[in-house]
């Protein structure tokens, strides 16, 4: 909102007001979601599969005594063939530290097509994506020494829920122990571009690295990126539907050595992402989708293998490095004594629970069991979320993840507080939940928790402390809190309109989205403070509660840009609002 109030009153052009009002950093959802809504040729016709192995009975599971795994290795005369496989009982927790596996991380795709694959020589059936990948997986590492890989839906009987249940408990266990962790990317109608399109991404890398302040335009030059020819192919990596996936996050950032795999051709996990954590990669193709109208060249029409394609999508990465940080294997902040406690541990839940809001998954429970992987299964022994203890719905789970986070949490982590509670106060709530606690499958405008600054008091410093002690009495869907009672709600508006599309949209536009902007801000005014922006200035200077209700709009910033805020900026901002109000809305105008 600050810069929304940054208007020179002598500024007349606010179609520039607006071009510089609204350059916002997140728009990268948007490129992704608009590099795929363009028209394309239809994918061609997928090749017809190989025969199916010839064997003729079903393969059956037998039992799997506890702590144990299963772990596969191709037929060593079939190892070309890559549909032959071997599986073998591995004692996991009596050698896991001593022997030596990988692991595949990948998208399941749909159950709408099953494939025949040979299993100790007798037929089991998989995923059209797992059966795309189980031939290079047999070939992985370049010929060097094959390891075991652990496969979830090979190594897991999936008709077997008690099974089930018990492996996905060591899932963790499983992806952290693992020599190395492969990520599938399936292969690209363009695969034999794949390796310059690697070579591009190091080539970006070095280019970033000696330019610190980068110029996009600079960048767009200095690369060629008009002219590559491989931009099919780097899109089918950097836009993958794995980077989508919510179950994928605990794999990846548990994982010791994770490395991605497109047909043959691998690519490191620093490499990608020293590709992706920024915006750089994705403006440079927002840069590519502006100046041409025919985007057929530089798409990927290779078989999907989830419900949606993915867009930009950097929340994997973030995942990690919080992960990392809450085991104690590589910081993201100077180490202190709490390193890899309980405390640490269920603030790396909450921030992972908040990042991946827009993650795809299958079921709305899935937002808490797809991460609690991510946690040291002795934090979770007799708290709210013992997995011993089942749950009777998705509200009382949500509830119950609430409530763990919340009590653990103390003045250092108060903004990861208000994350929670404002998330709670969203329009769209789920029946049946608390008022404290929020709905975890919906997604947000914003998935990225704000760092809390311990050295402004006057924020978050309202809700005093939580209180740590819970007498037997409290039930499962009330919060015990220590605090003060400041004000009282009593009424919630809407919240505020906001397009990342319009830096570069037309100048109507532009238009249209300051207008919707300033008269949402004058309908709050008006109940608010009873001031709109049809009212002069008062006279006599600001009275406290317009001082309040001003810096409450630019979230009580003192300074933007190198220059302060004051209470001119929004008065600038209300004079903005008058001229869009007063202009004719002819395009010609515009011009």
């Amino acid at each position: 909102m600050a810069r929304l109030l940054h208007f020179g009153s002598t500024d007349s052009d606010t179609t520039t007001a607006a071009d510089d009002s609204l350059e916002c950093k997140g728009n990268c959802r948007l490129l992704g979601r608009r590099f795929y809504e363009y028209r394309h040729p239809p994918p061609s016709p997928s090749p017809p599969p190989p025969p199916p192995p010839r064997a003729r009975n079903p393969f059956h599971y037998h039992y799997l005594p506890p702590g144990c795994i299963r772990l596969l290795t191709p037929s060593p005369r079939k190892i070309n063939d890559g549909y032959h496989w071997k599986i073998h009982l591995f004692h996991f927790e009596a050698f896991f530290r001593s022997f030596e596996y990988d692991a595949l991380s990948y998208v399941w795709g749909t159950d709408s097509e099953l494939l025949d694959i040979s299993l100790n020589g007798r037929i089991a059936k998989v995923h059209r994506n797992l059966y795309n990948a189980l031939p290079y997986l047999a070939r992985r590492g370049g010929g060097k020494t094959m390891r075991p890989i652990w496969i979830d839906a090979i190594c897991i009987n999936q008709s077997n829920p008690g099974e089930k249940m018990s492996q996905i408990r060591l899932m963790n266990h499983v992806y952290q122990n693992a020599s190395k962790v492969w990520i599938w990317l399936g292969t690209s109608q363009h695969q034999e571009r794949i390796p310059a399109a690697i070579c591009f991404l190091e080539n970006l890398r070095d280019v970033k690295s000696s330019q610190p302040h980068r110029d996009i335009d600079d960048l767009y030059e200095k690369l060629s990126f008009a002219t590559l020819d491989e931009k099919p192919a780097l899109s089918h990596l950097v836009f993958n539907d794995w980077f989508e996936r919510l179950w994928v996050l605990q794999e990846a950032a548990l994982a010791k050595e994770p490395t991605f795999l497109c047909g043959d051709n691998e690519c490191s996990w620093q490499l990608m992402e020293d590709a992706m954590r920024d915006e750089v990669l994705y403006r440079l193709f927002e840069k590519e989708c502006y100046k041409t109208k025919n985007l057929a060249h530089l798409c990927d029409n290779s078989v999907r293998t989830g419900t949606r394609r993915a867009v930009s999508n950097t929340t994997v990465f973030h995942v990690r490095r919080f992960a990392r940080h809450g085991w104690g294997i590589r910081y993201i902040r100077p180490s202190g004594p709490d390193t890899n406690s309980k405390g640490t541990q269920i603030m790396m839940l909450a921030f992972a629970i908040i990042m991946s809001r827009t993650q795809v998954c299958l079921r709305p429970e899935d937002h808490v069991l797809g991460l609690l992987g991510l946690m040291n299964p002795k934090y979770l022994v007799f708290s709210c979320l013992d997995p011993d203890v089942p749950y009777v719905s998705v509200e009382e789970l949500f509830t119950r993840v609430t409530k763990f986070i919340l009590e653990i949490a103390s003045d250092r982590e108060i903004g990861t507080f208000w994350t929670w509670i404002s998330w709670a106060c969203a329009l769209d709530r789920r029946q049946g939940l608390p008022s404290w606690a929020p709905n975890l499958s919906s997604p947000g405008s914003n998935n990225t928790p704000r760092d809390y600054d311990p050295r402004s008091p006057s924020r978050y410093t309202t809700i005093g402390k939580l209180q740590r002690w819970y007498p037997s009495f409290i039930k499962q869907d009330q919060l015990k809190l220590a605090g003060k009672v400041l004000d009282e709600v009593v009424e919630v508006f809407a919240q505020m309109p906001f397009s990342y599309s319009t830096r570069d949209a037309p100048r109507p536009e532009q238009r249209g989205h300051l207008l919707a902007i300033a008269h949402w801000e004058s309908t709050i005014a008006d109940v608010a403070i009873g001031h709109t922006s049809t009212r002069p200035r008062a006279e006599g200077g600001d009275d406290g509660s317009l001082e309040e209700y001003w810096r409450t709009l630019v979230d009580n910033l003192q300074r933007y840009q190198d220059e302060t805020i004051t209470y001119d900026w929004y008065l600038d901002f209300q004079a903005m609002g008058r001229r869009l109000r007063d202009t004719n809305f002819n395009p010609t105008c515009l011009k």
